[in-house]
């Protein structure tokens, strides 16, 4: 594997947190969590050979006619999610619901739901339910309070939450959603596939690392963007998705299963 999947973000200047009467310095602010890259790189190569898989992922969304990006960004997708998973490899049977930044976040979150029902499934419980929520800044505030008051209404029923997305850039879209969960008092975290290099630039970066676990420093993720064979986009004045009248239901049933190829490839990660 090369290099740069190990890259860890970093801060490139101080950062400058107020003092703040009372308040512990022990709540300044810290990057998320990581496991040790050595070791992770150890265990990904005796488990699943990336590279075989990455090719075999193009050639799959290649021959559906789904294909948008060329091989390298392939390859760094599947070594996002191949360390995403590893990152949350002893939380995966926590949590009890999905909720799915979408439109982009939906493949990643039918990637993650298949990995945790896989481990559900081991321990004799439940599979973990899915929310899809049209997401985003540019979403009308009627809406985003729809959201709000859905989250604070099943607060109860939806338990912990895995909040899934496909990439992290200033970190505005999906800091709304979590204003939203931390809000409605939500026990969740935020997996991201993979963010930008700029620790620094992040919106109201304190709340955003205290949920994140992430892939990888690059733009893996950004392969879901705007993906053909997802069948659904944001509309501005709704809480879900819509399913779109141009994308062939063929397409979408082919990027779903090229998604489970990658999720059964990738699960044994999780054991």
């Amino acid at each position: 594997m090369r290099s740069k999947f190990f890259k860890t973000l970093e801060f490139k200047a101080p950062v400058d947190i107020p003092d703040e009467p009372g308040k512990d310095r022990e709540d300044e602010l810290t990057l998320p969590k990581r496991l040790d890259d050595g070791e992770a790189e150890e265990e990904i190569n005796k488990k699943v050979d990336l590279a075989v898989v990455a090719k075999n992922y193009h050639r799959m969304e290649d021959d559906t006619g789904l294909v948008h990006g060329d091989e390298d960004l392939i390859l760094e997708l599947v070594e996002d999610l191949a360390r995403l998973v590893l990152e949350l490899k002893d939380k995966l049977t926590d949590y009890d619901v999905i909720v799915s930044d979408d439109a982009s976040g939906r493949l990643p979150s039918l990637f993650f739901r298949k990995i945790i029902n896989r481990q559900k499934k081991k321990n004799g419980q439940k599979g973990i339910k899915i929310f899809f929520a049209a997401g985003g800044k540019h979403k009308s505030e009627e809406i985003m309070d729809g959201l709000g008051e859905f989250f604070v209404k099943n607060r109860e029923q939806l338990g912990r939450v895995l909040l899934v997305t496909e990439h992290i850039d200033s970190g505005r879209s999906v800091s709304r959603l979590i204003d939203i969960l931390q809000e409605a008092g939500v026990n969740f975290d935020l997996a991201a596939v993979s963010l930008s290099d700029d620790a620094d630039s992040y919106n109201d970066q304190q709340q955003l690392y205290q949920h994140l676990r992430y892939g990888g420093v690059n733009n893996g993720g950004l392969y879901f963007y705007n993906h053909h064979g997802r069948g659904i986009t944001k509309v501005y004045d709704k809480i879900h998705p819509v399913k779109t009248s141009y994308t062939p239901q063929k397409k979408i049933n082919d990027s779903r299963n090229n998604i489970d190829y990658l999720a059964d490839q990738l699960a044994v990660l999780a054991d």
